[in-house]
């Protein structure tokens, strides 16, 4: 129990405790502010500052942690004292303060009045509480006149943006308006410009069209001079076993030729418009067996059988212009013989589908690749493969523009290795009129014209069996024959149509002694043929002479890369060939090479052979160069030099000199380079005309003069 003080009065005795006494009066003490520290983040450290005269506290927006010490000046009771905040808006009620130290921190943005209250032991509090003004300054991005001026700017470039887009959108339009107005003008002037260029069409097509007109008289008046005197010359040569062969294959390709001027003159009156169509009652199966064994002697020739697979009436009769039908059937025909091996199939077919007659032309030949299939009705165009015989390209698109003018159309089917088959097809339009008399081509029989059968090579009788044997390799039947004519007087000679055929020739018959080969022909072409040659070893030594329409450099070295004997240049002189021939069978006895023979000549040897024609080359103009000089720098004596020349060529140093030579002669006269043979003579080293013009007739079988 507490003690208590008594005290006696008039009243009695009184009793009290000290601490009952209570303070009356005014408690007179301030607060004060006596230390103040905020945390700047930015230097990450607590910043105090002076506690005088601190009215406001600001602070910025990163740092609102704030630490505040309070006194009052009470030194009696400073233990007992104590403290109470407020916040005007954010805390109503005072809140005590643990001790004299106030931390706030996260304080709202803007300003707030502090208010801090003091109390003394005796729960008296201070006559004048502690007022601060607290200002949390806002980042920039939330003051007024930072919103005001993005608001602004934002509405600025708005504005702007739409006014640039309604200055791009009519500029825009602008542009469009002089495009299309330019347009206009442009459309304008090329329709004065196509309409300038069709007038000139027409007249350049009636120009073309008299053209033809005007060279079909430049070309049919030549072959009617020349036709027309060989049929009495072929009358009266009959008998002439020699002449009669020549003058009737003249004959037949003097036909050809006519047949050829007459398809560019239809095309040409096709282009003009002026091919009309004139239909005739026609008896069809008649017309087609007609058409059909117009081929007969040219399907005998390769032992191809024709057929007509006839799907209608026998007594029908149909309209057609006969003309045009025959030449689209006789093209078919043609090429179906033309591109099928020996012992095939042709068949002609045709047949009713609905109101339409359809004619069509199977064949069991080579095929057609798909690339060329597309195209092979185009004007011109020519099938790219080298393994087969190319046309003009005029056949095929003259049948396309004949159909259509028939008011029908033509395609053709084809699988390579397995054969074609090209379609006609026509209006079906039945006639009841007498039929008109159909017009069918002549085909020469060959047996007749050459006045021997092509197929089989003819026999040889035993005052013939010293004669060496010529294989002449050739597709085109004219050209085969024609050779087997110009050479059968001096050689035996065997022939067949491509280089597969000449391969086994080689294998089972008696072996040639020199091989003339084309070099474009179906199934093995000449150059495959030569390549087989020489690596084998026991055919490389046979001479080969390549025969060829192509003249194209790049094939003319792969086949002296591959080894050819000799190359000729279609159309060819007959002396020429001849002494092409005999000039390389006298090489290939000068050299040993017979039966016996296998010998393969080394990389080396050939690589002497190339530096010795290159020194021999470097000296061609200089008539002083001497052999024994190219021995010398070929580091042997010029007696090796005579060995092994021989031995690998056949030739002595000085006849090998000398075909080089005239084999730069030649190239020299026919590159067009001199105009005069004695030009040449001296750019090779010869002095006398006379004696150079006998070595280069005796070498070619023609005279120098003859070249230019």
């Amino acid at each position: 129990m507490r003690g208590k003080i008594y005290f006696g009065s008039i009243r009695g005795v009184v009793a009290f405790h000290p601490d009952d006494i209570a303070a009356s009066g005014p408690y007179n003490a301030h607060v004060r502010l006596s230390s103040l520290t905020s945390y700047d983040s930015e230097q990450e450290q607590f910043i105090e500052y002076s506690p005088q005269n601190q009215e406001e506290i600001v602070l910025q927006p990163q740092d609102r942690f704030l630490r505040l010490n309070v006194t009052m000046l009470d030194y009696f009771q400073a233990e007992q004292l104590s403290y109470t905040y407020q916040i005007d808006g954010l805390i109503e009620e005072y809140q005590k303060i643990n001790g004299n130290k106030l931390e706030l921190g996260g304080l709202p943005y803007g300003v707030h009045v502090l208010r801090i209250r003091g109390q003394s032991k005796e729960r008296r509090y201070a006559q004048q509480d502690l007022v601060l003004r607290i200002r949390v300054l806002r980042p920039f991005y939330y003051r007024w006149w930072f919103v005001l001026a993005v608001s602004s700017t934002l509405l600025i470039g708005a504005l702007q943006f739409y006014f640039w887009r309604i200055w791009q959108l009519n500029r825009r339009k602008y542009q469009l308006e002089a495009m299309v107005q330019e347009r206009t003008e442009q459309i304008e002037e090329d329709n004065a410009i196509i309409s300038a260029q069709a007038t000139k069409l027409r007249e350049l097509d009636e120009l073309k069209s008299r053209f033809f007109a005007n060279i079909s008289h430049e070309l049919r008046t030549p072959l009617t001079l020349i036709l027309s005197p060989l049929e009495g010359v072929l009358k009266q040569s009959q008998s002439n076993a020699s002449i009669y062969p020549r003058l009737q294959l003249m004959k037949q390709n003097g036909q050809r030729l006519l047949k050829r001027i007459n398809e560019l003159l239809d095309l040409s009156s096709l282009d003009a418009s002026r091919l009309g169509v004139q239909e005739n009652s026609t008896a069809l199966p008649p017309f087609l067996q007609n058409n059909l064994a117009a081929f007969g002697s040219m399907a005998k020739l390769k032992a191809i059988e024709l057929q007509l697979d006839y799907q209608m009436s026998a007594e029908l009769l149909v309209l057609l212009d006969q003309d045009k039908v025959e030449k689209i059937i006789s093209n078919f025909l043609c090429i179906a013989i033309m591109y099928t091996n020996r012992v095939g199939r042709v068949e002609l077919r045709a047949e009713r589908l609905e109101e339409r007659l359809q004619l069509s032309v199977t064949d069991t030949g080579i095929g057609i690749a798909t690339p060329d299939l597309e195209r092979i009705f185009d004007r011109f165009y020519q099938v790219s493969r080298s393994s087969q015989q190319n046309g003009s390209g005029i056949g095929l698109a003259l049948c396309k523009e004949l159909a259509s003018i028939l008011a029908g159309r033509v395609w053709a089917i084809s699988e390579v290795g397995t054969g074609s088959i090209f379609y006609l097809d026509l209006p079906f339009v039945e006639s009841q009129d007498a039929p008109s008399a159909s017009a069918n081509s002549e085909v020469a029989n060959a047996e007749e014209a050459y006045g021997f059968d092509p197929l089989v090579v003819k026999s040889i009788s035993p005052t013939d069996a010293t004669r060496p044997i010529i294989l002449v390799v050739e597709d085109n039947l004219d050209l085969r024959m024609y050779l087997e004519l110009v050479l059968k007087n001096n050689y035996r000679v065997a022939t067949v149509e491509h280089g597969a055929a000449a391969i086994t020739y080689l294998k089972e018959q008696e072996r040639p002694a020199l091989i003339v080969s084309d070099i474009m022909m179906p199934v093995v072409d000449g150059l495959t043929l030569l390549n087989e040659i020489k690596q084998s070893k026991e055919w490389r030594s046979l001479p080969v002479i390549m025969l060829t329409a192509n003249q194209r450099a790049e094939i003319k070295l792969e086949a002296l890369r591959i080894g050819v004997d000799d190359y000729l240049i279609k159309p060819f002189k007959e002396e020429e060939l001849l002494a092409r021939i005999k000039n390389l069978l006298l090489n290939y006895q000068n050299r040993g090479v017979g039966e016996k023979q296998t010998k393969e000549l080394r990389a080396n040897d050939l690589r002497w052979l190339r530096d010795l024609e290159a020194i021999l080359q470097e000296h061609l103009a200089s008539p002083s160069f001497k052999l024994s000089e190219a021995a010398v720098a070929m580091n042997i004596s010029y007696r090796r030099l005579q060995q092994k020349l021989k031995s690998l060529t056949g030739m002595t140093p000085k006849r090998y000199q000398r075909t080089i030579k005239l084999a730069k002669a030649r190239e020299l006269l026919k590159g067009g380079q001199f105009e005069t043979v004695t030009e040449v003579m001296y750019q090779l080293g010869f002095d006398n005309l006379h004696y150079f013009s006998n070595l280069y007739k005796d070498e070619f079988g023609v005279k120098p003069i003859d070249e230019l």
